[in-house]
């Protein structure tokens, strides 16, 4: 996906979350599905990952008040800890990356 691409789409899903009727509980669990998936979040193609840890990011430094919806202990160990795994370097840095910002908005019972 090229740069503007990239931009718009993300600028759309970030209007779309803002909205009140929008639960982000189940945003984010449509976001780390992966895990059910056959073969989990080690098999599926590394564009479909970084892609789902970008815009959980964006969520994140977005909205502070996301982290209140979100099970974080479920988000590391069935998403990002898999993904620490990838075989694609953009997967591992970016599950390292989401992970960091989850311990600065957390803290303490993230690490």
């Amino acid at each position: 996906m090229n740069y503007r691409a990239k931009d718009v789409s993300e600028n759309t899903f970030s209007l779309i979350t803002r909205h009140p009727s929008v639960d982000l509980a189940h945003v984010t669990s449509s976001l780390v599905n992966l895990h059910e998936k056959p073969g989990g979040v080690v098999k599926q193609g590394w564009r479909i990952v970084v892609s789902r840890i970008e815009l959980l990011d964006l969520l994140l430094n977005e909205n502070e008040a996301f982290v209140n919806f979100l099970d974080w202990y479920a988000l590391i160990h069935n998403f990002l800890a898999p993904a620490m795994s990838h075989n694609n370097v953009d997967v591992r840095t970016n599950a390292l990356n989401l992970i960091i910002n989850l311990y600065r908005y957390i803290g303490h019972p993230v690490r």
